[in-house]
C-alpha cells in the first residue's frame, strides 16, 4: 500500500491502489484505530 501511494502522490485513495480490493484493504487499515500515525512515520 505504501509503494502505490507514494508512486502517486497527488491521486486519490482508489487511483493509487488500482483496484477495489486493494482500496478497500487501504480504507480498512486506515481506518484502524489501533494505529498510531507517530509510528508509522517515527522511522523516517
Amino acid at each position: 500500500m505504501a509503494e502505490c501511494m507514494a508512486a502517486k502522490l497527488m491521486t486519490s485513495i482508489p487511483q493509487a491502489c488500482g483496484g477495489w480490493a486493494k482500496t478497500q484493504a487501504a480504507y480498512r487499515f486506515l481506518a484502524k484505530d489501533d494505529i498510531a500515525w507517530e509510528a508509522i512515520i517515527a522511522p523516517h
